[in-house]
């Protein structure tokens, strides 16, 4: 049986590996922790933007619910006066394109003025949506979803 022998280069391997394996070891322990450091830093950051994105948007939104809670309380929108309630609708608009358009709809859900305009002849009503029941039980402004059947056209609502 061969006795195993420590000849000059298996001790200079053998302490090559016992010194590069704690530096090794150092390396992936700081590495990690550096990635660690860096990923909650990244991600402190990242909460702290989405909280002002978040703010800035709520703070956009009660701008805007404001906004609507005023044109709704207007004599041109309370007499349904179709041209003075469009006209208001189109300076809203023009404050906030965001909204990208605006309908006044009655209670029994047929709109009577908007920027978004009925072709003549369709009448849509709006009776059978959650969003107007949302809103006729909290009278508060709701977003709709795609309302089949009216379209950007230039014609009268009434008409």
């Amino acid at each position: 049986m061969a006795r195993f022998r420590w000849t000059i280069k298996r001790k200079l391997l053998a302490l090559g590996a016992a010194t590069l394996l704690p530096v090794l070891l150092f390396l992936a322990f700081w590495t990690r922790w550096q990635v660690r450091i860096h990923t909650e830093e990244a991600e402190a950051e990242l909460a702290l933007a989405s909280t002002q994105a978040a703010a800035q948007v709520e703070q956009l939104l009660e701008q805007i619910v404001g906004h609507l809670e005023l044109l709704v309380r207007t004599p041109a929108v309370q007499r349904r006066q179709v041209r003075e309630a469009e006209a208001r609708f189109g300076h809203l608009i023009a404050q906030h394109p965001e909204l990208e358009n605006l309908i006044a709809v009655a209670a029994d859900g047929l709109p009577f003025a908007g920027t978004v305009q009925v072709p003549t002849g369709i009448t849509v009503s709006l009776a059978d949506q959650p969003w107007l029941r949302q809103v006729m039980a909290t009278a508060r402004p709701a977003v709709s979803g795609f309302v089949v059947g009216c379209s950007p056209y230039p014609r009268s609502w009434g008409s």
